[in-house]
């Protein structure tokens, strides 16, 4: 079954988040840290008072097994670009003993229908470059790439080397 959270099911979404979390802290410890449950338990309080938050749980036998949190986006238009109006979802996460049984189907599937009885039909989800299992899973449920960030890496020394001259001539 899959509900809408809570309030009141912070401490649950707390400790599904928990396992993302330390799967982002094993790959990129530059960027993540460890979190306390008590931590994430305030943040999705504060987060799910918000009006453009809004999150999902899967339960199995009345226990909480997968969860996804979204926001809702709104970007004017600029000189370069249309309006837009999207739903990003910001966390994905299946507890570990429930994967590839269709529960983060189905609750893609729920965020996408809430957004479209609302008219929204632009829906995004971002994956980090590591995560090859997530990027397979959205990929199989019909997400495209439309953009890819390159950066380097903190310990990266390309731009380390003296310039070169432009134009390449020394002109």
């Amino acid at each position: 079954m899959i509900r809408r959270a809570t309030i009141a099911d912070a401490a649950a979404l707390a400790t599904l988040c928990g396992q993302v979390q330390q799967l982002h802290v094993d790959h990129r410890r530059d960027v993540f840290v460890p979190a306390e449950h008590e931590t994430l338990a305030a943040w999705f309080r504060a987060q799910l008072g918000q009006s453009t938050n809004r999150a999902w749980i899967a339960e199995q036998d009345g226990a909480a097994v997968a969860y996804a949190y979204v926001t809702f986006q709104e970007r004017p238009p600029t000189p370069f670009t249309s309006p837009m109006h999207w739903v990003e979802i910001v966390q994905v996460g299946v507890d570990a003993a429930h994967r590839r049984q269709g529960c983060a189907r189905a609750l893609i599937q729920t965020v996408i229908a809430d957004a479209r009885r609302q008219g929204i039909h632009d829906i995004r989800l971002k994956t980090w470059a590591f995560n090859a299992e997530a990027q397979a899973a959205f990929h199989q449920l019909g997400f495209r790439p439309r953009t890819l960030e390159f950066g380097l890496e903190p310990n990266d020394s390309l731009l380390l080397d003296e310039p070169k001259a432009f134009p390449p001539d020394g002109r």
